[in-house]
């Protein structure tokens, strides 16, 4: 805009940035967000915003739309967008947004820097957050129950012969149930007289005239006589069981095992009732709970006592995994089980 205009509109302000014609009230150029002012006349005239831009867009063919507002910080360079309609924007309004503009800025037009105090209350606040996501997340963790992927409870061996022992376990629920062999009537039963079981059952036994090896003999309190199985082969892979048909628990930690044949009434100066029939090397002892214990027996007649982790249980399964094999006949003989 030239310096004509300027003259003859005593008593207005100017933009010195753009040359915007303004009210003489006016702090900014509404046109280009600029503060230099520069005011003519010495008559204090209050001139509507619409009345100036009416004379500028009469002046300059502009349609009398809207006032836009572009207000660049010096300080940040951000810019702030006001679009409102030209008969809306008056004296109130320029007060208003100086008011609000003066609270939010400096007189450089920078933003006021967070105080001490405002830090430090982020600084707690974050702290408290922090916190309380932790103890929830524990919270969480501690309603789920979790297991250990292994049995760190590994129970002493202890052997009266030269056996060793190696017990591997592994937890599962301690249910008291009893197996399918013995509830569906596919082995038969007997009755014992072991300290902590009534009845026994085997997956095999010799039952004959001259030779008889049933379940019973391997917990009757004799270790001369014996069980003795039937099946082909050397045994291995066959079982005993001792359980309480009733389905009560008792406490056992240790097994005592008499090996193979003990009756010495048939022996010989050359024949070893011992020797000839086959003996058990290794065995796995099977609880209600579904856990185990592996063993390994020595080729002795002496009795040979195995300590593991206490459980409470209702059976006993006794397995043959490996045979010491006779020099004359491939049955397998254990003169006595005793569990305590």
């Amino acid at each position: 805009m030239n310096n004509d205009i300027h003259n003859t509109n005593a008593g207005l302000a100017v933009c010195d940035s753009c040359g915007e014609v303004l009210p003489v009230t006016a702090t900014f150029c509404p046109n280009c967000g600029s503060r230099k002012i520069s005011r003519t006349g010495q008559e204090k005239q209050e001139l509507p915003m619409q009345e100036s831009l009416a004379y500028h867009n009469a002046n300059y063919n502009m349609p009398v739309v809207s006032a836009h507002q572009y207000n660049v910080s010096p300080a940040d360079g951000r810019k702030f967008h006001i679009d409102i309609p030209a008969e809306e924007y008056d004296e109130d309004y320029q007060e208003e947004y100086d008011e609000e503009y003066d609270e939010e800025y400096d007189e450089n037009g920078n933003a006021p820097a967070l105080t001490s105090s405002s830090v430090r209350v982020a600084v707690v606040a974050g702290f408290l957050i922090t916190v309380f996501v932790i103890g929830f997340i524990g919270l969480i963790v501690s309603i789920f129950p979790h297991s250990d992927n292994a049995d760190n409870d590994t129970p002493a061996d202890t052997t009266s012969g030269a056996g060793t022992s190696s017990a591997v376990s592994s937890e599962k629920s301690a249910v008291h149930k009893l197996p399918d062999e013995v509830l569906d009537d596919s082995y038969e039963i007997f009755e014992v007289r072991d300290g902590q079981f009534n009845s026994a059952a085997a997956s095999s036994y010799i039952d004959e005239k001259l030779a008889n090896g049933s379940t019973d003999l391997a917990f009757d309190g004799d270790p001369k006589t014996c069980w003795q199985d039937g099946a082909t082969g050397y045994g291995e892979g066959e079982w005993l069981i001792a359980f309480n048909p009733d389905k009560s628990a008792v406490k056992v930690s240790s097994v005592t095992v008499y090996n193979g044949y003990q009756n010495t009434k048939f022996n010989t100066k050359t024949k070893d009732m011992y020797k000839n029939n086959s003996r058990v090397s290794e065995f796995t002892l099977e609880f209600d709970d579904g856990t185990t214990e592996s063993f390994t027996l020595a080729d002795d007649k002496e009795p040979q006592t195995f300590q593991f982790r206490q459980r409470e249980t209702c059976y006993v399964r006794f397995t043959i995994d490996g045979v010491y094999k006779g020099k004359k006949y491939k049955d397998t003989c254990i003169g006595e089980i005793i569990y305590e």
